[in-house]
């Protein structure tokens, strides 16, 4: 026992010689040196990086606790489309695909009726996200059958253990007599 003791007595000295010899550790600066400023701002900084680490450590003990999944739900819907049939949807969320979905007939039948589609259910993460809506319709009247919305990109932030809902509307509006396609988004969420 008597060894044990003296073994970890002899390991304290040698690993903090600076007491004994009155050698600064490498690395260290005398504070003497420093100016007042600087180590008030690295003090900030390092309150502020202890507080996001403690907001980050609420949230992980909140799932942990009490596990609640943000849900999204992606619908789309068309309004006063003439001549034109939405044919193919794509979606993509961060720069990823999140779905790519073919209208089929019966969803045809259910958007002239004035209803929405789902085309996405899932769940994600609660922080800011860009969606970004391509639609691709068909038309008779034009030489290559086939035209396209072009991308369009939304943002929004799903809220938190919440069922969150983005409605993605098609709708054709005239500018100078002449009709132009637009794609819309609403985000909207509610307690699951």
């Amino acid at each position: 026992m008597r060894l044990k003791i003296f073994t970890v007595i002899i390991t304290i000295f040698l690993t903090s010689g600076t007491i004994f010899l009155g050698v600064p550790p490498a690395g260290a600066v005398d504070p003497q040196t420093v100016p007042v400023s600087e180590l008030e701002d690295e003090l900030t900084a390092i309150e502020k990086e202890l507080t996001d680490l403690e907001k980050e450590i609420d949230v992980l003990l909140e799932d942990l606790v009490d596990p609640r999944i943000t849900s999204l739900s992606v619908f789309f819907a068309a309004q006063n489309i003439r001549g034109q049939v939405p044919v193919l949807l794509q979606v993509q969320l961060d720069g990823a695909p999140l779905t790519s979905r073919e209208i089929t007939e019966a969803d045809r039948l259910v958007l002239v009726r004035g209803g929405a589609i789902e085309v996405h259910s899932g769940i994600t993460e609660p922080v800011s996200q860009n969606l970004a809506v391509e639609c691709i319709l068909s038309s008779k009247e034009l030489p290559e059958g086939v035209s396209s919305t072009g991308k369009e990109i939304f943002k929004f932030e799903p809220v938190r253990a919440r069922a969150n809902f983005i409605e993605i509307t098609l709708s054709e509006e005239f500018i100078n007599k002449t009709p132009v396609l637009k794609l819309g988004a609403r985000h909207w969420s509610k307690e699951p």
